[in-house]
Formats: C-alpha cells, sequence, structure tokens
C-alpha cells in the first residue's frame, strides 16, 4: 500500500469511528472472520476502511491532504462514478449508494452529467490546535475551497452528501445548497443524508469567497 492512501485511511478511521451513521453501517453488517466468529467492532470498522478506501481510489478517487495529512479527502472527478457498494457487498453499504444513484438519476436536471463528487473529507481528531503549528479548525477548508475554485473555472458543479445536520450546516457555509434527501436506517435509527451542490461561475465563486 502507498504512503499517501496509508496516512489517508487513517485519518478516516479515526475521524468516522464514532460518527453514527459509519457505526450504524458497520453494525448491521454481522461480519464475520475467517472462522465464522463475529469480528469485534473495532476490528470490523479498521478493516472496512481500509477495502472501502482502497477500492475508491481504485476506481479513480483523488486523495488531497493538507498539512501532513491533518485532513484529507476523497474527490472524484467529472465523468469518473464511485463505486455502489462496498467491495463485500455490505447491505447498508449497498442500501446507501443504491439511494445516492437513485437521487442523483431523480436530480439529474440540477446536477448535469459530470460534476465533481466529494465522497469523503475527514479531520484528524488526533490534531489539535498547537500541534505542531497546525489549526486543526482550518484544515478541511482548503480540500474543499481547491475544488470549488476548479470547478468554477470549468462551469461545472461540485455535488456531495452530508450525513449530518452539523456536516450539511458547515457545507451551506461553503456555498452549497441542498437539492434532497434521502433516509438510510431502520426502526427508531433513521438517518437524514442531504444531497448538496455547489455550482457557480468563476466570477459569482470570486464574488462569494470575499
Amino acid at each position: 500500500m502507498d504512503y499517501q492512501r496509508s496516512r489517508a485511511i487513517g485519518v478516516i478511521e479515526r475521524a468516522f469511528f464514532n460518527v453514527p451513521m459509519c457505526r450504524y453501517k458497520l453494525r448491521v453488517s454481522h461480519k464475520l472472520d475467517e472462522t465464522g466468529t463475529p469480528l469485534d467492532f473495532d476490528t470490523h470498522f479498521k478493516d472496512s476502511t481500509i477495502k472501502r478506501v482502497t477500492q475508491l481510489v481504485d476506481a479513480g478517487g483523488i486523495i488531497l491532504q493538507f498539512q501532513d495529512f491533518a485532513a484529507v479527502a476523497i474527490w472524484f472527478p467529472p465523468g469518473v462514478k464511485p463505486p455502489a457498494g462496498d467491495s463485500e457487498g455490505t447491505p447498508s453499504y449497498v442500501d446507501y449508494y443504491s439511494k445516492s444513484t437513485a437521487i442523483k438519476k431523480k436530480n439529474h436536471e440540477k446536477l448535469g452529467n459530470e460534476y465533481w463528487y466529494l465522497n469523503t473529507i475527514a479531520r484528524d481528531p488526533d490534531i489539535t490546535y498547537g500541534h505542531e503549528g497546525i489549526r486543526s479548525s482550518g484544515v478541511v477548508g482548503p480540500l474543499i475551497r481547491s475544488i470549488l475554485w476548479q470547478a468554477s473555472q470549468n462551469n461545472i458543479p461540485a455535488v456531495l452528501e452530508a450525513i449530518s445536520d452539523r456536516a450539511r450546516d458547515i457545507y451551506l457555509h461553503y456555498g452549497f445548497e441542498v437539492v434532497d434527501t434521502f433516509e438510510l436506517g431502520q426502526g427508531e435509527e433513521i438517518y437524514t443524508v442531504y444531497l448538496m451542490i455547489h455550482n457557480k461561475t468563476a466570477e459569482e465563486y470570486e464574488e462569494s469567497s470575499k
């Protein structure tokens, strides 16, 4: 495994370990080891993160990082689509990406045929303010703005899915708009996912960035 991918996997694993929806997606998949014994959650989560990031990068996802991997992102460039589900067909992942694909088709007129797609973005929770001169609260923005600028120069939208209300509000701050929503979960454990788009011309983006 190459250095960049290995570092990105570590950041993503730490960042999403306690995210409720991510824990739900793995918890309901009942992963077993080679002996048929259920894996403990920590091992399951780590194993799943390694396989999923590898799958995303092999499919054409681009890893971006800022300040020595204080934060990482995986963007898919226009025309390159992320794989549906995970490499093992985990039901909860298949459900997520099935609904994700359906909602994009439903809103095709707004999204268009080609767009930048932010699949994953994560800040390393182990890095705090002042750690080797890093301000952790400011490390995510460059990974978003760099692609938004590039997209606006080419009149191409940027699209993502926010998996929490907090994430939605952060992306609204960067100029994204909510297009539609879908739900994932079962029983009383239901999560709302927000399909969002950033679609500004170069002039509009420059003005909004002032």
